[in-house]
């Protein structure tokens, strides 16, 4: 036989390989910026891989090879781990032992009873608070939470979302938080706690779709821990409303794969999508998923089927325009969920560097977790590509879950922001594993991996700050979260926002106000409604969001400008964190007390430097509180 004879035979064999090597190399390529050390060492990394393959060298070869290329850049290069080579590296190397004949057997967390199902869960709830529980003294990790427990408070006051104070999530989200906070009797760390408990529900939904996805009689349970892994990482750790959307988004999908005759699980699948989008109305996209998951399995019974599951999701939206209607507040409510968002999400952009942000952000937080991650999207990958080419075509039934997939790519091109939690939906279904036989080929290295990062976190420095490691306060994961679970009652006293809105209510005896421009979880503490109708600071310097809240008279022109000359009791702002990239910045002094004189500034320098204040501690973000002592 010629050595055309062979290439072509490697070709006809292994071209789906090397359509998503090429697609790798070309990503890395252009994400490297084409600097000339990281090109050199990409393309020598990508010509051997398909050297090898064609002259079929063994795996211990291009192994070693590939290991070389690593030491050599880490020690004579950078002298720094780099992402790009590192990940090239690592993906020539799995690519190689994907399509080799190689097995390792693997029957690690495999449970087929009812009891070691159930064990298999308590294993999944224990790791997900251990890992969850990291950073519970951490009073911030998001500010963002804090706009949300503020509006939610609205709805103990006997108001609808919207009514006195506004944000832009949808109203049936706002509800869940309240609920929650009711649970938690008004404490931050016990409705951290029923958050983490929601993430959990999250991963067994992973579970249930993976196995009835696989047509297997058991299931590992690699799946749900590889989304709580990837879900440990500090932003993954915030309570989002991605993460309450993906629950319904999830469950949806997970009563049309087991339909059977049972028309109301159709009917049921509905109404959960219906609440996911009254979450996050971004999620109405997925509807493309549930319209082919429909169309796959009704055959004849289409247009009952989709009749079923429309009225299941126009029935809650029904509820809510009339609920609106009723109390006079339809403008405000047809705005937020549907003329702000679509001025939130105006551009879409494909930008690369925003989704680098996001694999970076990983690689920086525990190089393990990183690996779990491009383990998971090269796995799915190579599955995809292997029965395109194989197959010639893709079957819906085994890929539908990648249909989800792509859709979550698209919700965080659509937002166009570049926010990492936009792609908690696309984590969720990456996690998403049936049992093909390249996911039993790496389930080995997710479980090494697995353990690697769990381990790491135990043992590794908690706090990942400047300031923390020159304070000389960091402290071991294992020692963190004994602490922080053992002393859950007394956290909430350490937070330096809780001590800052004591010192501001000592001030007064009777009723006051409150206009929090910045750091309003202050509000959520003293229990005060914002005197700013709108809550999250930034909002006030966003056109698409102003300019339709002026033309439902909520807000009027030169607002900040125009409520501090008021006077409320409280002012609590931050010119350099707030409206420093704003055009509105030369209109707004925050320095209240320069020029009213019934105002004093407190000092605030001892909550701004408690590194317990937020995760991503910022040494040059002030809190300027100014309160009217008199009249």
């Amino acid at each position: 036989m010629t050595k055309q004879d062979n290439l072509l035979k490697f070709l006809k064999k292994y071209y789906y390989v090397l359509f998503i090597s090429v697609i790798t190399f070309v990503y890395l390529i252009f994400s490297s910026s084409f600097e000339i050390i990281k090109f050199s060492a990409i393309s020598l990394c990508f010509f051997v891989f398909i050297f090898c393959l064609i002259n079929q060298k063994s795996n211990l070869w291009h192994f070693i090879f590939q290991l070389g290329i690593l030491i050599f850049s880490l020690i004579f290069i950078y002298r720094n781990l780099n992402v790009t080579i590192f990940s090239v590296v690592f993906i020539f190397i799995i690519l190689k032992y994907l399509i080799s004949d190689s097995l390792i057997n693997f029957n690690l967390l495999k449970f087929n009873s009812f009891k070691n199902v159930f064990s298999g869960f308590i294993l999944l709830f224990i790791i997900t608070i251990l890992l969850q529980s990291l950073y519970l003294d951490i009073e911030t990790i998001d500010w963002d939470v804090h706009s949300y427990l503020v509006t939610s408070l609205e709805i103990g006051r006997g108001n609808l979302p919207y009514e006195n104070q506004w944000e832009d999530k949808q109203p049936a989200f706002f509800y869940f938080y309240y609920f929650f906070i009711s649970l938690s009797n008004g404490s931050i760390v016990a409705f951290r706690l029923l958050n983490d408990f929601l993430l959990f529900l999250c991963a067994l939904i992973v579970y249930f779709i993976s196995k009835q996805t696989s047509n297997k009689t058991h299931h590992s349970l690699i799946s749900p821990l590889i989304f709580i892994c990837l879900m440990s990482i500090p932003w993954g750790t915030a309570e989002y409303s991605e993460l309450y959307s993906v629950l319904f988004l999830g469950l949806a999908f997970y009563l049309l794969l087991v339909r059977t005759k049972a028309k109301y699980l159709i009917f049921t699948s509905g109404l959960l999508f219906s609440i996911s989008t009254l979450i996050n109305i971004g999620t109405l996209l997925f509807a493309a998923a549930y319209f082919i998951q429909i169309y796959n399995f009704s055959k004849k019974d289409l247009l009952k089927n989709l009749t079923l599951f429309g009225l299941g999701f126009i029935s809650l939206h029904i509820f809510f325009l009339y609920l609106y209607f009723s109390n006079g507040l339809l403008d405000i409510y047809i705005a937020t969920l549907i003329s702000i968002p679509f001025g939130y999400g105006g551009n879409i952009s494909i930008n690369v560097s925003s989704f680098n942000s996001f694999l970076k952000s990983f690689f920086e937080f525990n190089i393990f977790l990183y690996l779990i991650l491009l383990t998971s999207l090269l796995q799915k990958g190579f599955n995809i590509s292997k029965e395109l080419f194989e197959n010639k075509k893709i079957n819906i039934e085994n890929n539908i879950n990648n249909i989800y997939l792509s859709l979550s790519i698209v919700f965080f091109l659509i937002a166009a922001k570049g926010f990492n939690h936009h792609l908690i939906f696309f984590l969720f279904f990456l996690s998403i594993n049936p049992m093909a036989k390249s996911f039993v080929k790496v389930k080995p290295i997710f479980a090494l991996l697995i353990f690697s990062f769990f381990m790491f976190q135990l043992f590794s420095n908690s706090q990942n700050t400047e300031l923390a490691f020159e304070e000389d306060i960091s402290k071991p994961g294992y020692q963190s979260i004994l602490s922080n679970l053992s002393n859950l009652g007394d956290l909430e006293d350490d937070y330096p926002l809780k001590k800052l809105s004591k010192e501001i209510d000592s001030y007064f005896v009777e009723d006051y106000t409150v206009l929090a421009l910045d750091s309003n979880l202050i509000l959520f503490y003293l229990d005060k409604p914002n005197y700013s109708y709108i809550i999250h600071p930034t909002n006030h310097f966003e056109p698409w969001i102003t300019s339709n809240l002026l033309k439902t008279k909520r807000i009027q022109e030169n607002n900040i400008i125009k409520m501090i000359d008021t006077k409320p009791d409280v002012i609590i702002c931050s010119n350099n964190s707030i409206a420093k990239d704003s055009p509105n910045y030369e209109y707004f002094n925050c320095a209240v007390s320069d020029y009213y004189s019934e105002y004093i500034k407190l000092d605030t320098t001892k909550y701004e430097r408690n590194i317990l204040i937020e995760y991503y501690f910022d040494r040059y973000k002030n809190i300027s509180v100014f309160v009217k002592i008199n009249e």
